[in-house]
């Protein structure tokens, strides 16, 4: 059994690691992270539901810090391929919320929605920790207005809101402390391409919903990216996350 099978909150995530900064990463999923999930689970519905993709996401994103630890930077030719699994994780999270408009808790949706981009800081040079910050604050706008809702009639709301600003927080405090000024890769390391393993299927999430009861799929939106500098990746990540769909001619082109 993995080593991490054995952390204390019982999470497997997938292959072990003991680089440093996967670790770390680690420590946020076990710590602020899995406090969020089993808030969010306490909550249920489609609280619950998005709060599943999310951790899928986030383990995803596991799986890449795990890849970076053992790869050279990939080519500007091979970073879109590298960073679709990325893309399409983050596209999952925001296709179910605009599923989910006439969701009695949709403002905790959009609270997930508009701040799970942040993820994306793995593509951010030369300062993705300010870049988490502000996908983390994007959020505000809604969260507050699960407090106004839930303030007096629910304090597990209101808990959920700080679990969800604490994730982005701790997150802002990796970045920050692992990749000051930009995602770490290997210099002596192999090709990413090679390196770049799926995380586990149901990896610390439940099983799938039974046969029957599976929900059409959510349709897929529009995610324009700021303008940023070329050189980040931000704009093959954005290529990534509409890849294979109709919308990608609608994209705005990262400034040069």
């Amino acid at each position: 059994m993995s080593h991490f099978s054995e952390r204390r909150h019982g999470l497997i995530w997938g292959e072990e690691c003991t680089v440093p900064y996967v670790l770390a990463y680690d420590d946020l999923l076990s710590g602020p992270f899995k406090t969020f999930i089993d808030c969010s689970n306490q909550i249920g519905g489609d609280v619950a539901s998005i709060a599943k993709l999310v951790q899928e996401t986030f383990i995803n994103q596991r799986a890449f810090l795990v890849m970076a630890s053992k790869s050279q930077r990939p080519l500007d030719t091979e970073l879109p391929l590298v960073l679709e699994p990325t893309g399409k994780k983050i596209q999952e999270v925001i296709a179910f919320r605009e599923s989910k408009r006439q969701s009695p808790l949709f403002n905790h949706l959009s609270a997930i929605s508009e701040s799970i981009p942040g993820l994306s800081w793995v593509t951010v040079t030369p300062a993705p920790g300010p870049y988490v910050k502000e996908m983390g604050d994007s959020a505000v706008f809604y969260t507050n207005r699960v407090l106004k809702e839930y303030r007096e009639k629910d304090k597990l709301h209101v808990e959920w809101v700080q679990n969800w600003n604490n994730v982005f927080k701790e997150l802002q405090t990796y970045v920050l402390a692992h990749h000051t000024t930009g995602l770490s890769w290997n210099t002596r390391g192999g090709n990413a391409m090679n390196n770049l393993k799926p995380a586990p299927p149901n990896c610390g999430v439940p099983p799938p919903p039974p046969p029957g009861n599976i929900p059409p799929p959510p349709p897929m939106v529009k995610l324009e990216p700021k303008a940023v500098a070329a050189d980040d990746g931000r704009a093959a990540l954005f290529e990534s996350i509409n890849k294979g769909t109709d919308i990608t001619s609608g994209l705005k082109k990262a400034s040069s």
